[in-house]
């Protein structure tokens, strides 16, 4: 199975990107957003410098011929002696033990949590220790969190005057990158506090 030409150059990209993607990944889970994220050179010279020293690990103990890859007779190309072997060791090398090696750097960060469902409650999944939640915004994680057990919800205007009504089935909300916006299904009419008094939805 021949490989077309710059083939070479692609497997070069993920042999780095991959580690890369997986590294940032892990870290953005644990940490969160950090400083040096904003700071795209600082991000990319981590991540690089990861594939980098996992790649020459990977070199120096002769882990690179598990990936079944050969040149050609007359060395213009490279094929696959076996695709099967080369998709496994990929998937090993490239993105399980980068996942792995990332957790055990980032380990102080990590705690373990049980599921919510009663079905799989013994078993537990590593979480951020600070309840890092990759929402954008509040709104975001409000509406989401809301959308089906339903929830009152009450905005008071610029002029001072309240309005709202319940958040459920039938209700619309516009989330991120969209300005915050909703529409109530059942509207309620609010006094001059913010108590919920009668809907007026039906009226």
């Amino acid at each position: 199975m021949d490989l077309p030409g710059g083939v070479e150059t692609l497997l070069a990209f993920v042999a780095l990107g991959l580690p890369i993607a997986v590294f940032a990944t892990v870290r953005r889970y644990l940490l969160g957003e950090t400083a040096t994220d904003r700071d795209w050179s600082i991000a990319l010279v981590q991540g690089v410098s990861f594939a980098a020293i996992l790649a020459g690990f990977y070199v120096s103990v002769g882990l690179l011929d598990l990936f079944a890859v050969e040149s050609t007779s007359d060395g213009s190309s490279v094929q696959f002696s076996d695709p099967r072997q080369f998709a496994t060791a990929s998937l090993g090398l490239f993105v399980i033990v980068p996942a792995l090696v990332s957790f055990m750097i980032f380990a102080k960060h990590c705690t373990w949590k049980r599921f919510e469902r009663r079905r799989f409650s013994w078993l537990r999944y590593p979480a951020s220790k600070y309840g890092y939640s990759s929402e954008p915004t509040s709104w975001d994680f409000a509406v989401k969190s809301h959308s089906e057990s339903g929830a009152w919800l009450k905005v008071r205007r610029e002029s001072g005057a309240w309005v709202g009504g319940w958040f459920a089935t039938g209700s619309f909300a516009s989330m991120y990158p969209e300005p915050p916006a909703v529409y109530l299904h059942s509207q309620w009419a609010l006094d001059g506090e913010g108590n919920f008094r009668v809907c007026c939805t039906d009226r």
